[in-house]
C-alpha cells in the first residue's frame, strides 16, 4: 500500500497490509468500487449521502475523490484511490481521461510484474528442484561408486562405470591370502555382538591399511575371513608378512 501527499510533506510507504484491517481508506468507497468494478467519483464526499456516513471521510473532512478499478483483460489487479480536501468537484472529464488512461497502462505494467514476479518464483522453485535432483543422484553414485569399490579393485570398477564392462584378463603370478580367527566361535560366546562387531572391525581396519600401503588389493570379508590378492590388478609384486597376533 503506498500514500501520496501533495505539498511538503513526504512519500508515506506502508507494509502491505488487508485493507478491510487499515483505517487509511473509506472503506465504503472501496469496497463498492471493488465489488462493481465500477468507477466511483465523489464531487463532495462529506455531503454526499451514500458515503458522507464513512467514518475515514468524516474524521479527513474529504471533498473530491475517486476509486478507480485497475484490471487488464477482464482480470481484476486492484485499485488506484485519489483524494483532495481543499477542493471539490477536483476531477474533471478531461483530469478523469488522463486517469483512465494511464489506469490502463498502469493495469498492463501490474499484470506484466505479476507475470513476472510468478515466473522468477517458478524458475527459483524448479532451480531448488534441480538442486535437490542433484544432490540426491550424487549422494545415490557416491553409494554405487563406494559399493562398486567395496568389491572390485579400483582399476576394475573405473573401466565399469567407463564401458559398462570389464576385458577378462590372465595373471599369470598371483598370490592369494585368506585369513580367519583361531578359535573365532569360542571368542564370540564370550563377546556381546557389539563388541563382536566392534573387534572384528577394528582388526580388519588395521588388514585393510596393511594391505592397501602394499599394493595389495582387497577382495571381501566374510565373517572373521579376510581376502586378498597380490599381482592383480596391478602385476607389482610384494611380499607382506603379517602376525594377526602383532595387531595393535
Amino acid at each position: 500500500m503506498r500514500q501520496k501527499n501533495s505539498g511538503p510533506d513526504q512519500t508515506k510507504i506502508y507494509e502491505h497490509m488487508p485493507v478491510i484491517d487499515s483505517d487509511i481508506l473509506p472503506m465504503s468507497v472501496i469496497q463498492y468500487a471493488w465489488r462493481t468494478q465500477e468507477q466511483v467519483t465523489i464531487i463532495n464526499a462529506i455531503e454526499d449521502p451514500k458515503y458522507m456516513h464513512d467514518p475515514y471521510i468524516v474524521n479527513h473532512k474529504v471533498l473530491s475523490s475517486i476509486c478507480i478499478p485497475v484490471t487488464n483483460k477482464g482480470n481484476r489487479i486492484g485499485l488506484i484511490y485519489l483524494e483532495n480536501n481543499l477542493i471539490e468537484g477536483i476531477f474533471s472529464p478531461r483530469r478523469m481521461e488522463i486517469l483512465n488512461m494511464l489506469t490502463g497502462q498502469i493495469g498492463i505494467a501490474l499484470e506484466n510484474a505479476l507475470l513476472y514476479e510468478n515466473l522468477e518464483e517458478k524458475v527459483k522453485e524448479r532451480t531448488s528442484e534441480l538442486e535437490t535432483q542433484k544432490k540426491f543422484a550424487d549422494d545415490e553414485r557416491k553409494k554405487s561408486d563406494d559399493l562398486l569399490l567395496n568389491i572390485l579393485p579400483l582399476e576394475i570398477a573405473n573401466e565399469l562405470k567407463k564401458n559398462g564392462t570389464s576385458e577378462a584378463r590372465l595373471f599369470n603370478d598371483v598370490t592369494v591370502m585368506f585369513t580367519d580367527f583361531v578359535n573365532f566361535t569360542k571368542i564370540s560366546e564370550s563377546l556381546s555382538p557389539k563388541a563382536l562387531v566392534e573387534e572384528l572391525n577394528h582388526c580388519f581396519e588395521l588388514l585393510t591399511t596393511s594391505i592397501a600401503a602394499n599394493g595389495l588389493e582387497k577382495i571381501k570379508t566374510i565373517g572373521d575371513a579376510y581376502l586378498a590378492v597380490c599381482g592383480l590388478p596391478s602385476t607389482k609384486s610384494i611380499i607382506m608378512q603379517i602376525k594377526l597376533s602383532e595387531l595393535p
